[in-house]
């Protein structure tokens, strides 16, 4: 009998051998299989993409031209001639033809797409009608604002185009070269808009036969930087490539463009600014600006045709893998097939099931119901009821242990932690911070005015507002950190690998959502908080009394507000920026200028903060905040060269990257690259105190003396 228990025994371990080899060969099967579907689904979508990219490229290209060539005539102060509405006419027809391809293609790639673009496609063909009777009319019958709303609302449409394009990129991500083409290519069509739209304010201005305004002139500079600023990524992103054809275009953009091109530009400016004619020079450019901006589509255009012909290659790839893939998936279910058979339902099922039991008895989990195996003689029977008994075992052992730390470790009232989990937990937290240099921040709140709630309500609502502060402040952190009720009415939250401007942001979330969502009976209960960061090896009783502190300075300020306590005295406590009579230059008109860019922030930051953020909210206001501010530095350099002082340029030049940055925040919020709270930092720590407070304090010599 034990001689043929033992010879079972050792065949369903020889089965078990071979069915576990089995499964790994039909999942091996099946991962590659679907890999390898997965695989030429990609490359058959990026192939397609590429296709509408290429109409979508063309319908730029003649577009922008169209758009540049109309604005000048436009500009001019006569009717149309023969070769520019030859021109026109050629270029709007090569662009209705790609625009209607791309739409087709789209369709079928993202048709969320089309809707928008049709619409806005029919408005502009209506302004085209417009144009087209403006063109045989002197200029100073035309209608005022025509040649403005053309380039506007052509512009706009160009852009709608541009961001269909960036949309058909963000499927390339994660695919490897492709994705760096698409952004390659963006890059090039944004260089060449923002090339195309400096080009139009240099000669639109001339065409009007008046001076250049300084306005038009500003805004040929901050166009013309913007464009070097994105060719300087460009040219860097051509040489990683390592592609002699983009690099053999590249080196003809720089020859046509900026050789050619740019510095007859600029003579002619030149000499426009200082009164002259700039005589042939204007016909000069004009030979020169259609090969200037047709080598800049050029790299595009041989950019994407190098992406599609390595997505074509991907493809013939993918189709072979997906042959072999499918062939070895048929040939392991084969084997997997002959070998289950018998073996099936008497050993493979049973086993499965039991397995599954002791996972679940392992999570603490109901075990599936094991009768039929318990009720065999073999080695399963034994098996199952040992899962049994262990998880009967188990199951009372753990409700056991469940209920004391339960019960030692949980606020009765409001489900939160108590004192005694903080007491066990904290000093890990502390460790943890010190051994790798992480930050952690403190959180210690009070309900405002509480006593009046169970005074007039009585304790029973007291207890509902308690229990709803804990709900409400649970849903503000994360599942990683301590929120703990220390008594009363006063709670505490632990945040690990956090800072304090971190903190104070998760705390002003809480003072927010306590402020707005108001107890049926009690009304708004609101809260004070002070926040601190813990220093390297400080103890929990000093960072705890910082803490405390700093919630009674935000109590002794007025309530319903967050302090953070810093070692250095900053000027900002919380995300709400306070004038301060330190930051006053002296000079009336720069510090009425600084207090609105400290109200443009404040308003910014407080839609920022908000659970549900709503670009329609935030975009105008981060607009609002960023035309004030060049509006600012523009003002700001006129006086310092008044005043003649001596770091202007140094001073000019920081404005300039301060916008550019702003810049790139906006562009990468647009693309939803980036939360908008990425902006606190930038407004607090670049601009209010790395700029306004520090580096605009080495003027304040000049502007504090009294006057006479």
């Amino acid at each position: 009998m034990n001689s043929r228990i033992s010879a079972i025994s050792l065949q369903t371990k020889l089965v078990s051998c071979i069915l576990l080899i089995s499964l790994v060969l039909v999942g091996f099967s099946v991962m590659l299989l679907q890999q390898a579907r997965g695989d030429y689904a990609s490359m058959e979508r990026i192939e397609a993409i590429h296709h509408c990219d290429d109409r979508l490229i063309l319908a730029i290209e003649n577009l922008a031209f169209e758009r540049g060539r109309t604005n000048v005539i436009l500009a001019a102060n006569q009717p149309v001639d023969l070769p520019n509405l030859a021109f026109i006419q050629s270029r709007r027809q090569l662009a209705d033809a790609e625009i209607a391809a791309s739409l087709k293609m789209l369709a079928e790639i993202e048709p969320q797409l089309v809707g928008p673009l049709q619409a806005e496609y029919a408005k502009f063909r209506q302004l085209r009608e417009r144009v087209d009777v403006a063109f045989n009319l002197p200029g100073k019958v035309r209608e005022p604002k025509l040649r403005n709303e053309w380039f506007e609302q052509a512009s706009h449409f160009i852009e709608q185009l541009r961001d269909a394009f960036a949309q058909l990129g963000h499927s390339e991500v994660a695919a490897g070269q492709f994705d760096l083409y698409h952004k390659y290519q963006f890059n090039g069509i944004e260089f060449r808009l923002i090339a195309g739209k400096s080009a139009s304010v240099v000669t639109s201005a001339l065409n009007k036969a008046g001076p250049v305004t300084a306005a038009e002139y500003q805004s040929y500079i901050e166009l013309r930087a913007q464009a070097d600023y994105i060719w300087s990524r460009i040219a860097a992103d051509t040489y990683a490539f390592a592609s002699p054809a983009l690099l053999a275009q590249k080196n003809r953009i720089e020859e046509l463009y900026y050789r050619d091109y740019r510095s007859v530009q600029e003579k002619m400016l030149e000499l426009v600014m200082a009164g002259q004619s700039p005589g042939i020079l204007v016909e000069q450019l004009a030979a020169l600006s259609v090969p200037a901006m047709d080598s800049i589509f050029g790299l595009i255009k041989q950019a994407n045709a190098e992406a599609r012909s390595q997505a074509m290659r991907e493809k013939e790839r993918a189709a072979t893998s997906l042959q072999i893939a499918v062939l070895q998936f048929s040939l392991a279910v084969g084997f997997v097939v002959l070998i289950l058979g018998y073996f099936h339902f008497r050993l493979f099922q049973p086993l499965q099931k039991i397995v599954l039991a002791q996972k679940s008895v392992s999570a603490g989990e109901t075990t599936p119901f094991l009768q039929a195996e318990s009720d065999r003689n073999d080695e399963i029977g034994l098996l199952a009821r040992g899962v049994i008994r262990l998880q009967e075992s188990m199951l009372e052992e753990r409700r056991l242990k469940d209920i004391h730390a339960d019960m030692a470790m949980t606020d009765r009232l409001t489900g939160l932690n108590n004192r005694q989990l903080l007491d066990r937990e904290i000093d890990s937290v502390m460790e943890l911070s010190d051994r790798y240099q992480e930050p952690v921040s403190m959180i210690i709140f009070d309900l405002d005015r509480f006593k009046t709630v169970n005074d007039k309500w009585g304790h029973l609502v007291g207890d509902e507002v308690l229990q709803r502060t804990a709900r409400l402040s649970r849903e503000q952190v994360r599942k990683s950190d301590l929120l703990i009720r220390l008594g009363g009415e006063e709670f505490l939250a632990v945040l690990p690998r956090t800072g304090v401007t971190a903190a104070v942001i998760t705390a002003e979330k809480i003072r927010t959502v306590l402020e707005i969502s108001p107890h049926p009976i009690a009304g708004v209960v609101t809260a004070s908080f002070g926040v601190a960061e813990r220093n390297r090896a400080e103890s929990f009783k000093n960072w705890y009394k910082r803490c405390d502190a700093a919630m009674y300075q935000a109590k002794q300020a007025g309530r319903n507000r967050v302090t953070a306590c810093t070692e250095e005295s900053l000027p900002v406590a919380s995300v709400h920026v306070e004038w301060l009579s330190d930051w006053e230059s002296g000079h009336a008109e720069i510090d009425a200028q600084h207090k609105a860019l400290v109200e443009d922030a404040n308003r910014l930051m407080g839609v920022a903060l908000l659970r549900r953020q709503d670009p329609a909210e935030i975009l105008p206001r981060l607009d609002r905040l960023l035309e004030h501010l060049v509006q600012h530095f523009v003002f700001e350099e006129s006086v310092l060269q008044e005043l003649g002082f001596a770091q202007a340029d140094e001073h000019a030049t920081e404005h300039r990257q301060l916008v550019a940055k702003a810049l790139r925040l906006k562009t990468a919020y647009q693309q939803a690259e980036i939360k908008p709270s990425a902006f606190l930092s930038f407004l607090v720590d670049d601009v209010i105190i790395g700029h306004m407070i520090k580096a605009d304090a080495d003027y304040f010599t000049l502007t504090r003396k009294p006057a006479g």
